[in-house]
């Protein structure tokens, strides 16, 4: 299993990571307030479909953030505890400074658990990506999911930036070879 992603055509991305379980602790640090902000952001998840999903990200860890704002909100599409869950990622679009690659459409995030012995095999898989942002949530995903395997091992992560920075070349040069391919 390949620490970094798998680009899904043009416009989606999958990770696959196992975890330490059993599987209601991964779903707690996917669904739990205190647990989401240990690794992705501020959360707010309504655990039921059409329920609200807030994220508020830290601005100062990551400084590029700033532009987009730190805010994304969805509306949970699929829910079936302990092993699935879906939103949509809504990115509000910055009055002042609009994103030179324009706006983000609404995208999907779905986390997928699979019990592996006393492990957990989570895959995450975002969705209607624009093309031209797929390196970037790739590296994000990337470095949020090695937060992740920190925590849920008691470990101190590395910091964000330095992992987003070492990991971006690579999924730009995976969707440069989709690219050149015509995928």
């Amino acid at each position: 299993m390949s620490d970094f992603g798998t680009m899904l055509g043009s416009h989606s991305i999958r990770f696959e990571r196992l975890l330490p379980g059993p599987l209601e602790r991964v779903w707690n640090f996917l669904t739990k307030p205190e647990n989401l902000a240990t690794w992705l952001a501020q959360a707010e998840v309504e655990l039921r479909v059409g329920g609200r999903v807030e994220l508020h990200f830290d601005v100062d860890e990551v400084p590029g953030r700033k532009k987009v704002g730190s805010l994304i909100r969805g509306v949970v599409t699929r829910c079936e505890p302990p092993r699935l869950l879906e939103y949509t990622w809504v990115v509000p679009a910055p009055a002042e400074s609009p994103s030179a690659e324009g706006p983000v459409p609404d995208t999907i995030v779905t986390f997928e658990l699979h019990p592996r012995g006393q492990d957990v095999l989570l895959v995450l898989t975002h969705r209607r990506l624009p093309s031209a942002l797929i390196p970037r949530f790739g590296a994000g995903w990337h470095t949020h999911l090695e937060v992740l395997k920190a925590r849920m091992s008691g470990e101190a992560p590395e910091a964000f930036l330095a992992v987003f920075d070492r990991v971006l070349p690579g999924y730009e040069q995976q969707a440069a070879k989709r690219a050149t391919r015509g995928e």
